[in-house]
């Protein structure tokens, strides 16, 4: 994998630091399925995820591909807040927040760190 993944605790939160590398289908499965380890290691509240990973984003096809080889892995319990912080691809992003929710996980997608953190702590349930 050419991704960097690096995994910080708080008392509810996994918050996890992606980096590195490209942007690739596969290297995105492997380190969500290394995220679902840790998750099944020591399951937290919520999940926060902070993608630096660089490059094109999936295409809406491998976005689909990407939701529905999550399913199982036992992130649909857990509220999941993804920051993406890169102007080009949002429109995947927020395609994959809505097939995500669509798929059973509680989801969403942002632009800033404070208000992934705001909505896992008080957003709507």
């Amino acid at each position: 994998m050419s991704y960097r993944v690096a995994f910080e605790r708080s008392p509810q939160t996994l918050r996890v630091a992606l980096s590195g590398g490209e942007r690739d289908f596969d290297d995105t499965l492997e380190a969500w399925r290394a995220i679902a380890a840790e998750v099944q290691r020591s399951p937290p509240e919520s999940v926060l995820v902070v993608s630096e990973v660089r490059g094109a984003p999936l295409t809406l096809e491998q976005v689909d591909g990407f939701v529905r080889a999550m399913r199982g892995l036992g992130l649909e319990r857990l509220r999941i807040a993804y920051v993406y912080q890169q102007d080009a691809g949002w429109r995947e992003v927020e395609t994959a927040e809505i097939l995500a929710v669509e798929a059973g996980f509680e989801a969403r997608a942002f632009t800033d760190e404070r208000m992934a953190h705001t909505w896992l702590r008080h957003g709507e349930r």
